[in-house]
């Protein structure tokens, strides 16, 4: 599915590399390249914002991850193990692997619904423009 969803973000790029953001043109080609646009826009700044969330996590885990090994050195060797300072990094890190988790579902389903929208859009435009080229 990702060789598709390339495939037709490059589609879309097609369609408004020539197209004049600041042309307000009431044509319903310049509206379906505007929405086009718009949408590629939307989605390359999801993406920018979902990357730098999942940066953030990689960054909380590893920062999470380095003060328990900390804490394992440490500890009394012969300490019980379920040691407080621990368990608490430890649902610490299970929290925020599970939010990592839960934004990854979530922007694989906002995905989605930018690239069925996309689709949808690219179709539109593709209709239109074999109209005009009918004589």
């Amino acid at each position: 599915m990702a060789e598709f969803s390339k495939s037709l973000e490059e589609k879309a790029q097609q369609i408004i590399q020539d197209f004049d953001n600041r042309d307000w043109d009431n044509s319903i080609p310049a509206i379906l390249k505007r929405e086009i646009a718009f949408t590629v826009d939307q989605i390359k700044r999801f993406k920018e914002f979902h990357n730098d969330q999942i940066e953030e996590f990689y960054k909380t885990e590893c920062d999470i991850e380095t003060e328990l090994l900390q804490v394992e050195s440490r500890t009394p060797r012969y300490s019980p193990y379920k040691y407080p300072e621990r368990e608490k990094l430890q649902r610490q890190l299970v929290g925020v692997k599970s939010e990592k988790r839960r934004q990854e579902v979530f922007y694989e389903d906002r995905m989605q619904n930018f690239e069925k929208n996309l689709l949808a859009l690219i179709h539109k435009h593709e209709q239109v423009r074999n109209i005009d080229d009918k004589p």
